[in-house]
């Protein structure tokens, strides 16, 4: 899950890096932010602590009417393959589908 992502780049941004750049993954997290344009959306922790922490998911034109019926702190999983990590800026998925 996202809670597990940011552990891991909370730890050592470096080895998350390497260990998740690239990866194909399954992930649930909490609705954090929808941008207004529909390019993406973000993911956080599902976890009560809070955490600036996010996954950015990006939103293909077929996924653009279900997002448009999601809301904030919803649980939402994603299946998509992770295409860059960032210490400051968390993950980036590019979204194949969503559950």
């Amino acid at each position: 899950n996202v809670d597990d992502l940011v552990d891991a780049l909370k730890s050592n941004a470096l080895k998350a890096s390497s260990t998740y750049k690239g990866a194909y993954v399954e992930l649930t997290g909490e609705l954090v932010s929808i941008d207004s344009a529909g390019d993406y959306f973000s993911l956080g922790i599902l976890s009560d602590e809070f955490s600036f922490d996010t996954v950015h998911c990006s939103i293909k034109k077929e996924h653009l009417d279900a997002v448009m019926e999601f809301e904030t702190e919803q649980e939402v999983t994603i299946i998509g393959t992770i295409t860059d990590v960032g210490e400051v800026l968390g993950y980036f998925v590019d979204v194949e589908s969503i559950k």
